[in-house]
């Protein structure tokens, strides 16, 4: 049986028969008077949470917004006309949601828009000959590759449906003149040096000069998309996953490698957001921002009845959805449920884990060796298991990291109280602990048994009143709510925007010394050169461990002089202080800038006697081209 389709589900919460209707509906909620385009890198084959989420948001977004949205990609593997049928067909994909290309739409451009789109490209160099032999590769409807000896792909070309070349991809090779736009007739139009080039100029051809807020999902498009700055266009920057790694126990690091692009240049985007408050206050302490910041999590559809949490249900049930991998930790709950087991083997406590997975030969074996086989069950992959949270006591998880676990809420709305680590991000940000569920530390299975324990035994009146909680928690998280915080998010988006900021020509230090007593840390003292704001709080110091896995901004003192600027900062031992051996490199900047200028040092800046700090462990020096750097030694 085929889904039903979110658009009829809404239109039956709004009260509307679309089918009787001869006329468009009125949006049901007021979105600015701008176009919203949602952008990913691809819709994979096998998509998971992120993806989900962006196609219910769109769908919701349209349909209460009676709008268009369009979703932009930039994948050449990817069929839009086969995806677009099969996410209509799942019920995934609203009826005024629309799937692009860049490269399906680049490859079907009549010989006008052609022309046109060649406009943002640079003239063509002339072609010499390739540096190596080469030969093909590949070759298939869409695209044709061309390999060197050693099979490396040198020349990527693109095709039209006719199968003439369309666009040449050469920047594998030496000589290679970038990405080369060809005419029906194989004529050169133009070229451009860098693929974010070509796909800008596509989003240009998209967007033309309509006020418009781009809302990215995709932290690869993300890395290069804060390059995209139009008069006419809003980006905005979702982050799905923790921007720090899961064993970091400091807001200033270790950050995801490959979110260190977005949060580095947080400013190229005039929006950010997040799925949760947690997350947002630790992005904030560490990287203050001129531009906006949104807290908006994911919707779920909670429908208007649900289920009676004073029906009988086994207290000791309890489920588990999750994909059998490292990042679940179905380990934990083997973990947990064996010493249960070990201490109260009376206890009528079991687990249903519904998912599959690579480890599950690997945790069948643990099952066995913990001795749980009488307590947990793992059931394979069933794509109804979400229908038995109606019926579950209580849902487990145990996971490293997550964003905003969207299972909680279906639990919580089904009346199946949750129990879950406290990690990044998510359960302590929907848990309100002893109330509508249970948070326990991190990474402790022990504790999971207790809560668990302590769920199962407590009175069945005690457990009522819970489920009735968590059901209310659950609404918080609806589409209709959740889609509202979006439209304000978009409005605050398109409002009046201020003038850039100001940013002086160059910044030197004259003083970098490491100082004790009740505030130790890094003083800076300096002059800037230049046209600076002389906004209170708007010159910030920026610092970044090369890897970029650590860094932070802050404010720094200024005092305006008649054609320079002084500055001073002390930067707080705690921030210079990683996990790990690390070098970190200094600059001067603007709040809400895309500019930054290198703190040079100046000759007599540091001495000795100061150059160390941090117990030792970090050392100031100036680099062979003269600019600040600090290194720090690992940990011991």
């Amino acid at each position: 049986m085929v889904p039903q389709n979110p658009l009829t589900r809404m239109a039956r919460l709004l009260g509307r028969n679309d089918r009787t209707s001869t006329t468009p509906a009125p949006p049901a909620i007021a979105f600015p008077d701008c176009r919203i385009v949602a952008m990913t890198w691809t819709i994979p084959e096998d998509f998971g949470g992120l993806t989900s989420v962006l196609l219910r948001r769109s769908t919701m977004i349209s349909e209460l917004g009676a709008r268009d949205v369009p979703i932009l990609t930039f994948s050449s593997s990817l069929d839009v006309k086969s995806k677009t049928n099969e996410l209509r067909a799942m019920g995934k994909l609203g009826a005024r949601v629309h799937l692009r290309n860049c490269w399906a739409e680049i490859a079907t451009m009549r010989r006008s828009q052609l022309r046109a789109f060649a406009h943002a490209a640079e003239p063509a160099p002339e072609q010499v000959p390739h540096e190596m032999e080469l030969a093909v590769g590949s070759d298939d409807d869409h695209m044709r590759t061309m390999v060197s000896a050693d099979g490396s792909v040198r020349i990527t070309e693109h095709k039209r449906p006719n199968g003439s070349v369309v666009v040449r991809d050469e920047r594998k090779l030496k000589s290679g003149r970038g990405l080369v736009l060809l005419d029906h007739r194989g004529r050169e139009l133009g070229h451009w040096p860098r693929a974010r080039d070509l796909y800008f100029a596509w989003v240009d051809h998209v967007v033309g000069s309509d006020p418009t807020i781009i809302l990215n999902d995709s932290k690869y498009v993300g890395s290069f998309l804060h390059h995209y700055r139009r008069p006419n266009v809003r980006t905005a920057q979702v982050f799905h996953n923790p921007h720090l790694k899961e064993n970091a126990t400091s807001p200033y690091g270790p950050f995801t490698v490959s979110r260190a692009p977005i949060l580095f240049e947080h400013e190229q985007f005039d929006g950010l957001a997040f799925l949760t408050e947690r997350q947002k206050d630790d992005f904030s302490a560490v990287f203050p921002r001129r531009g906006h910041t949104f807290v908006v999590p994911n919707s779920r559809e909670i429908a208007q009845e649900l289920p009676d949490v004073e029906s009988p249900r086994d207290p000791g049930g309890g489920i588990m959805l999750a994909r059998l991998s490292t990042q679940k930790q179905v380990d934990h709950t083997i973990r947990a449920f064996a010493l249960l087991e070990q201490h109260t083997p009376e206890l009528a406590a079991r687990v249903d884990v519904y998912g599959s997975g690579p480890l599950e030969e690997e945790l069948a074996a643990l099952i066995d060796e913990e001795g749980a086989s009488g307590r947990i069950t793992l059931r394979g992959y069933d794509p109804a298991a979400s229908d038995r949270l109606t019926t579950a006591s209580f849902l487990v998880l145990s996971s490293r990291y997550e964003g905003l676990p969207l299972v909680l809420v279906e639990a919580m709305a089904a009346g199946c109280i949750p129990i879950a680590y406290d990690i990044r991000y998510g359960p302590g940000d929907v848990i309100s602990d002893g109330v509508d569920g249970f948070v326990v530390p991190a990474g402790d299975p022990e504790a999971l048994a207790d809560a668990i324990r302590r769920f199962v035994t407590m009175s069945e009146s005690e457990r009522v009143a819970m489920r009735r909680a968590a059901q209310q928690k659950a609404r918080r998280f609806d589409d209709l709510s959740v889609t509202r915080m979006w439209a304000d998010a978009f409005t605050t988006l398109m409002e009046p925007q201020p003038d850039p900021p100001q940013l002086g020509s160059a910044a030197e230090v004259s003083r970098a010394a490491f100082v004790s007593g009740s505030e130790p840390g890094l003083e800076l003292q300096g002059t800037a050169t230049g046209a600076w704001s002389t906004e209170p709080g708007a010159v910030r110091l920026r610092v970044a461990s090369r890897d970029k896995k650590y860094g932070f901004e802050m404010p720094v003192d200024t005092r305006p002089d008649s054609d320079s600027m002084s500055f001073s900062v002390l930067v707080p031992e705690e921030r210079l202080d990683p996990d790990a051996r690390c070098t970190y490199d200094f600059w001067l900047t603007t709040a809400g800038s895309s500019q930054k200028k290198r703190l040079a040092v100046d000759a007599g800046a540091l001495d000795p006697a100061t150059e160390r700090g941090v117990r030792g462990r970090a050392r100031i020096y100036a680099t062979v081209h003269g600019n600040l750097s600090i290194e720090v030694d690992a940990t011991s």
